[in-house]
This record gives structure tokens, sequence and C-alpha cells, in this order.
């Protein structure tokens, strides 16, 4: 069980990589400050390091915060089946709109995926909806606060000379998105998967606390960097390029608001959405150059509006089939 769990768990990081990483370093990309090998090395670094020193708290959040685990007393191997339905929805999810090179959110699909098990195995009650609605409400939040943010350092930096080349400060900027996304979002593919490795190794349901061994953040580490290194591309090009035409100043200010965004919910306990964060803050700059691609800002937002009933659904007809067939 442990194995397949681990695996699942390699997997959404993998997509997760591909996708909300990917986004998290498109700017940098897209207007030429590193190169994709460059971020890969940024990301493999300073994702972990962030996940390592505060993803405790996002983790704990993802694991008892959207479901009432008090009510799986007793019922421990249906919560570690549940938790194997969340991790293979939310995979599959991120999977298909990273073909579609798309940015999604891991945040939308593994809480999705959780509410979706809740549902299915103990009704509409397990679902904590007041810890629900503010997580939504930081979700909604994040990308307006990022894209104020972006817009008034763009205005500022348009006015300042050319002392420091803001490609050097980009370099910066993306180290430290890198570090807010990993800090926030790799909890989202470990935080399920050590609720399984603590039911089995204590036989307990974690309640209070939720220890997450450095190997599991390993697997996570991994996933992310493999994933970003061979599918990444397409959703890096995409946010990079796809919704304004991007130069080092307008980059920087991007990535600088938004990790200002994402570490402020981190500090809260929150899991929000690197990829809210960096879309709001590139239209921002965009709205200050009077040019955004609407379209695609459209088609971005449509699947970020269908993350959570989708995963929703198919963490609900997963886990409805995980559970009748182990029975």
């Amino acid at each position: 069980m442990i194995f397949i769990a681990g695996f699942l768990a390699f997997y959404l990081a993998w997509n997760l990589g591909a996708n909300d990483v990917a986004n998290s370093m498109a700017t940098s990309v897209g207007s030429k400050a590193v190169s994709l090998g460059q971020a890969l090395t940024i990301a493999a670094i300073l994702e972990f390091s962030g996940a390592v020193l505060f993803g405790q708290t996002v983790s704990q959040k993802l694991a008892t915060g959207v479901i009432d685990v008090n009510q799986f007393s007793g019922q421990n191997d249906r919560f570690v089946l549940g938790m194997l339905a969340v991790l293979l929805a939310s995979g599959l999810w991120m999977n298909l709109a990273t073909w579609f090179g798309l940015p999604a959110s891991s945040s939308h699909a593994v809480v999705g995926a959780i509410a979706g098990f809740g549902l299915v195995s103990l009704g509409v009650g397990a679902v904590q909806w007041s810890s629900l609605g503010v997580i939504s409400l930081a979700w909604i939040l994040t990308p307006l606060l990022s894209g104020v943010i972006a817009a008034l350092l763009y205005f500022l930096v348009l006015k300042l000379p050319d002392a420091i080349p803001f490609s050097q400060l980009q370099v910066l900027s993306a180290c430290g998105v890198a570090f807010a996304h990993g800090s926030n979002d790799v909890g989202n593919a470990i935080a399920p998967f050590a609720d399984i490795l603590a039911v089995i190794q204590t036989g307990e349901i974690p309640i209070s606390s939720l220890p997450i061994p450095l190997w599991v953040l390993a697997i996570g580490g991994l996933g992310i960097v493999g994933g970003l290194a061979v599918w990444g591309k397409k959703v890096i090009a995409t946010v990079g390029e796809g919704l304004i035409a991007l130069e080092p100043k307008g980059g920087f200010c991007a990535e600088l608001s938004t990790a200002i965004a994402v570490l402020s919910a981190t500090f809260g306990g929150l899991p929000v959405s690197t990829s809210h964060a960096l879309v709001g803050a590139v239209v921002g700059i965009g709205l200050v150059q009077g040019e955004v691609k609407w379209e695609k800002v459209k088609a971005i937002g449509l699947t970020w509006v269908m993350t959570i009933p989708m995963t929703i659904g198919l963490s609900a007809g997963l886990s409805w089939i995980i559970l009748h067939w182990a029975r």
C-alpha cells in the first residue's frame, strides 16, 4: 500500500511540476532572464527548501481542514483508500491540463478531490464547508492582491533608471517565487501521502498533527523537478508568452508580487494557487502596458473554474469504485 501511495504521490508531484512549477517559472523563461535549464536548477533547490522549511502548515490544512477527519474514527481502511483516490484524481486532472498547456491549480485539484472523497464516504456532513469557504476566498483574493502589487511595482519600475539590469533582478525574484511555491504548493502532493503513511505506521488517523518524513518530501521534490524538465514547456509558453509580451522589468514585478502574495498566504496556513497569483500579476502588468490577450485569460479562467467540480467528480467516482472494489 505504501508503494502504491508513494507512486501516486510522485505522479501528482510530477504533474504539479509540469504545471504549477512551470507557470511559477514561466515569466523568467518567457522574458529570457533565465534559460529552461537554469529554471530547473532554481526550482530543484528552492522548491525543495520552501517545502522543508514552511510546508508543514499548509500540508496540515489540506490534511485536516477540508473534511472532518474525526468522522473517520475506526474507519482507517476507508480513509486510506479515499486518499489514494485523491492522489489519483488530482494527478489525472493536472495531467490533462498540462497536456493542453493550461495552468491549472494543484491547490484547487487536491481540495476538490478531498471534498469529493468526503462526500462519497460520509456524505455532505463530512466536508468542513466553513473552512472550504475561507480557502475559496483566499483563491479569489490572491490574484487580485498579486495583480495590484504587480501593477504598482511595474509603474514604479518604469520610472526608475536602469541602474541594475531588473534581468539580474529577475533571477532573484524567480528564486523568491520558487521558494514561495515550494512552501505552499508542494504540500498538495505530499499531504495525502503523509496521511496514508501516518495511518499505516501508527494505526490512527492524524487529527492534531501530521508528521512528514524527509524522504516523503524528497519524493515530492524529485517528482516536481522531473515534471518541470520533461513536460513544463507547454505551460511556460502559455503564461510566459501567451498573455502579454513580457520583458525583464515586467517579469521581475510579476514574480516579486507573486512571491509576496503566496508567502503571505503560507504564513496564514492557507493553500492558495501560485498560478492564480502569477496570472493575476501578469494581467496587472498587462493593464499598465495596455495590452492583455483576453482570450487566453478566459481559457485559463475556465480551467480554474472547472478544476473544483471536475476533481470532486473524479475523486467521488474513483472513491466509489475503490471502496466497493475493496469490499
